[in-house]
């Protein structure tokens, strides 16, 4: 078993998207992840970090959301299209 996606937040600071990621390790440990892809757009910001994920094997499913304030909110098209990004 490899590891496995838990959730991905986004959120917008200083005018780009950083990227939360909480993945298991194959011993079902938590690891913390962020990621400064270089855009402000956060499909593409999503996709970037897809990819990378992808590249060591990491398998989904997992929650995508976006950080606004205190709040967490559900973002299901970028969910779709991140883990379809994960899983190409």
């Amino acid at each position: 078993m490899g590891w496995r996606l838990d959730q991905v937040i986004f959120q917008r600071e200083a005018g780009r998207v950083v990227v939360h990621v909480d993945l298991f390790d194959p011993l079902g440990r938590l690891r913390r992840e962020v990621f400064h892809p270089a855009t402000p757009d956060p499909r593409l910001a999503l996709e970037r970090v897809a990819q990378a994920l992808a590249q060591r094997g990491v398998r989904g499913p997992g929650r995508v959301r976006q950080r606004k304030g205190s709040a967490l909110l559900p973002s299901p098209e970028l969910q779709r299209s991140f883990l379809e990004s994960l899983e190409s």
